[in-house]
């Protein structure tokens, strides 16, 4: 997995504006893995140092969020990169305000 991460890392580190690679590649990746594999890997790229791969897994995640933990996950998530708060209603999802600013990581 944490090669794997690093190639998304390689692949989306140039691009500088957008989302739609990071979120074709969510909904790839969410329908050929296996659910824990997919979980895995979202949670991994999700500590990634380039912003474009925790975009990735913002999108993996909201296609897992079906799954408790990570559907609380998401709120929480989302404030380290506020555009990520205009993607999450596309899930279904909302963000918890006062969790956006209140310096939860």
């Amino acid at each position: 997995m944490k090669e794997y991460v690093e190639g998304l890392e390689r692949e989306f580190s140039a691009i500088e504006r957008g989302f739609l690679r990071e979120q074709r590649r969510a909904r790839s990746d969410y329908a050929s893995f296996a659910p824990e594999q997919a979980r895995r890997v979202a949670f991994l790229a999700y500590r990634s140092e380039a912003y474009q791969v925790r975009m990735y897994a913002v999108f993996l995640l909201g296609h897992l969020s079906q799954e408790s933990d990570v559907l609380s996950f998401l709120p929480y998530s989302s404030h380290k990169v506020p555009s990520y708060v205009s993607v999450l209603p596309r899930y279904g999802l909302q963000p918890v305000p006062t969790l956006l600013h209140s310096g939860h990581t």
